[in-house]
């Protein structure tokens, strides 16, 4: 191996256990919390909208699961072969933003077109959300997730274009924050005068 090689491959930065063991709780939190806010629901208060052209709540669990699911997939392909963090990243400023920003739903955002659900049923949608988060375990557990960047565009709109790429880390981190808003969105729906019985 070369010496500019070897310079470059001990330059990676690496996921601490602290981190990891954040990542793993946050995980763990925002999991539960989808699991328990749609607990027990019968058919009618699973498809119930708040207006016609609101979701209903197993809507929202089948874009919480679609998003998940293209992040993990997204971070399983194309972050082995991403280029390196820039050392000027202030990483702990960019982690606040996913953290403490994504999950407060005083402003409402347009899902893209491609993270719309389709209209599955409850029990799908619950298995695919299962599934993507235990494969965002696995990843978390067995993968640097500092050792290279992707396009970010939520952070790029965030940070008013300071920071346009996220580590896998970070891309986790705001996958997560997200199933914690709309989580936030399913609790919304059940405080509906007109939710079902």
């Amino acid at each position: 191996m070369s010496t500019a090689m070897s310079t470059a491959t001990t330059a990676v930065p690496a996921l601490s256990s602290y981190d990891r063991g954040v990542g793993q709780t946050f995980l763990e939190q925002s999991t539960s919390g989808a699991m328990g806010a749609v607990q027990g629901l019968s058919e009618a208060q699973w498809k119930f909208k708040q207006a016609p052209e609101r979701w209903s709540i197993v809507e929202i669990l089948e874009h919480i699961a679609l998003v998940q699911e293209l992040i993990t997939r997204r971070l399983e392909e194309d972050l082995p072969g991403a280029p390196p963090p820039s050392g000027d990243r202030n990483n702990e400023e960019i982690e606040r933003m996913a953290l403490l920003e994504v999950p407060v739903r005083l402003q409402k955002f347009a899902a893209p077109e491609f993270a719309n659900p389709h209209g599955i049923e409850p029990a799908e949608a619950l298995d695919r959300f299962q599934k993507s988060s235990e494969r965002m375990a696995k990843l978390l557990a067995s993968v640097n997730l500092r050792a290279g960047v992707l396009d970010c565009p939520p952070l790029k709109a965030m940070s008013k274009g300071k920071y346009t790429t996220a580590d896998g880390y970070q891309w986790l981190l705001f996958t997560l924050a997200h199933t914690e808003r709309h989580t936030k969105q399913i609790l919304e729906v059940r405080a509906d005068p007109g939710f079902p019985d």
